[in-house]
């Protein structure tokens, strides 16, 4: 990727390094960063030519999603439309085929083609992924088909930048031609389970799972203790052979029928202590309990959830039908001016549900419009002052 990865340069060595560097540039970019910058413009120009001479957007791709550098391997084949923001892809998509922990984790896209990087701007997550990447661009203004737009086109998919650094290796083995396109999102196929959250990256998993596994033994009772624990294991026990395409399918459906999550207030475990983050009009913030009834000790077969989600509706640019997945043609539901669907079927078919929350968005959608008027009128004030 662009910039100097941890695999290459320990760290705390290029840390020293880049405080060096920014004292003989205090007035200007570093050359690192002017080299980003310069390779940024030249991949909007690329991304910018794709887009005027395909029509990747209205096709479905099948793609397979592998665990890198993982034996036995880790992956999934599934379905989706070329026109899925990069950001919807990881939250909405990725995150449910594969196994992890919604709305938790950080991550970012590398195409292996020229090394380009796309994550979130959000500052929090930029200073994350600074050993990572030096900059990324926005993902929510790039589309999977802006990337994988021929048949064997490979993408790097990072979850857990900051953390675990779960790296898995996305590649294009099918585009379907317009007419056979729905846009539906789907779970194929697939094999073994997905690894823990905060489990402490893929080393450990192979060295405390995977390895004694090969070798015919069974892994010990205290990983599997800590496995129980993580996040992405709420549902059941932790069992590495574990794999369900109809699971699968069920985790993509719930992602789907939710707002994209909002990244900055992600999911935390308040253990009885509280949530100090501010909801902002029109989101809200929901707590509630994971039972885990197979651990034996009272303060991990109960936890306590805290999130803060968007009541207001998705930008139609990086929203997906909440019946399909699919992000072409998307019309909002005429009750509530909130939901996004792609066809009166789509609709119909979620009406059982989206009903009894039709009313709730309309609500949210509301305050967040007053809320966004608010603001408008405060800045307008505040530049006419700043004339004055």
């Amino acid at each position: 990727g662009w910039g100097v990865t941890y695999r290459l340069v320990d760290p705390a060595l290029a840390e020293v390094r880049r405080k060096r560097i920014d004292i003989l540039y205090t007035d200007m970019e570093t050359p690192e960063l002017q080299f980003v910058n310069r390779a940024m413009e030249c991949k909007e120009q690329q991304i910018r030519r794709v887009r005027d001479r395909h029509d990747i957007r209205s096709r479905d791709v099948t793609l397979q999603i592998e665990l890198r550098d993982c034996d036995p391997p880790i992956w999934r084949t599934f379905r989706c439309s070329a026109g899925v923001s990069l950001v919807a892809l990881h939250d909405k998509i990725l995150g449910p085929v594969m196994g992890w922990y919604r709305n938790y984790r950080d991550f970012v896209f590398c195409d292996l083609f020229d090394g380009a990087m796309f994550g979130l701007q959000d500052e929090q997550f930029r200073s994350a992924t600074y050993e990572y990447c030096i900059a990324t661009m926005n993902a929510r203004n790039y589309t999977l088909g802006d990337l994988a737009h021929t048949e064997g086109a490979r993408l790097l998919y990072t979850h857990d930048v900051a953390g675990d650094r779960w790296e898995h290796i996305l590649t294009v083995m099918d585009i379907h031609p317009p007419e056979r396109s729905s846009g539906r999102v789907q779970v194929l196929e697939g094999d073994m389970a997905c690894p823990p959250e905060d489990f402490g990256g893929l080393t450990n998993y192979i060295a405390g799972v995977l390895g004694p596994m090969s070798l015919g033994g069974c892994w010990s009772s205290a990983v599997s203790d800590e496995a129980n624990k993580a996040p992405n294991m709420s549902q059941h026990q932790f069992d590495p052979r574990r794999f369900s395409v109809e699971e699968r399918n069920e985790a993509v459906s719930e992602a789907l029928a939710t707002r994209l999550s909002n990244f900055v207030g992600c999911r935390r475990f308040t253990r009885g202590e509280g949530d100090l983050r501010v909801a902002h009009p029109g989101q809200y913030r929901i707590c509630y309990i994971e039972s885990r009834p197979w651990l034996d000790h009272p303060d991990d077969s109960e936890r306590e959830v805290s999130e803060i989600v968007n009541g207001y509706p998705d930008d139609i640019s990086v929203a997906l039908c909440e019946e399909c997945g699919s992000p072409n043609s998307l019309k909002r539901c005429s009750k509530c001016k909130n939901a996004v669907y792609c066809s009166k079927a789509c609709l119909r078919k979620a009406w059982r549900t989206h009903k009894s929350e039709c009313e709730a968005d309309r609500v949210a959608r509301e305050e967040y419009k007053r809320y966004r008027q608010v603001a408008n009128q405060a800045s307008l004030r505040l530049a006419s002052c700043a004339r004055e």
